[in-house]
């Protein structure tokens, strides 16, 4: 019971900051740099 709700939880708080995150993308470059980078680790060469 309490695993669950500490996972709703957790779940709403990665919500909440992926929205967050969303929203300030164009005044932080955030999400493009963290699209960049994934871009980078993602190809060996």
């Amino acid at each position: 019971m309490l695993l669950g709700a500490t996972r709703k939880v957790a779940d709403s708080v990665v919500a909440f900051v992926n929205l967050r995150d969303a929203s300030g993308a164009l005044l932080t470059g955030r999400v493009i740099n963290w699209s960049v980078a994934d871009s980078t680790i993602v190809q060996p060469y």
